[in-house]
């Protein structure tokens, strides 16, 4: 299996609009589910997505409405998919 790649916006607005709360969110996640070794996770500057709201792109789909309520779904669902490609 190929690391994940896992990207999050750190762009002034995603930030503001609650991509700083993700992150710490995000991190956990990953550490929590032992995935350290399977995936890439980085932010990135300003995406020009600003508009769209807040979002996070997995390799390279990218992700909207996403929240602190709803990332661990979200990830458990892609992890879940990938696992049985």
């Amino acid at each position: 299996m190929s690391r994940v790649k896992i990207e999050i916006c750190l762009g002034s607005s995603c930030f503001a609009r609650g991509n700083d709360k993700l992150l710490p969110v995000i991190k956990q996640y990953i550490k929590a589910n032992s995935l350290e070794e399977k995936v890439d996770f980085r932010g990135e500057l300003c995406t020009g997505l600003c508009r769209k709201e807040p979002h996070i792109k997995i390799n390279g789909e990218v992700l909207y409405g996403i929240n602190t309520t709803n990332i661990a779904t979200i990830l458990d669902n892609y992890f879940y998919s990938f696992a049985h490609e």
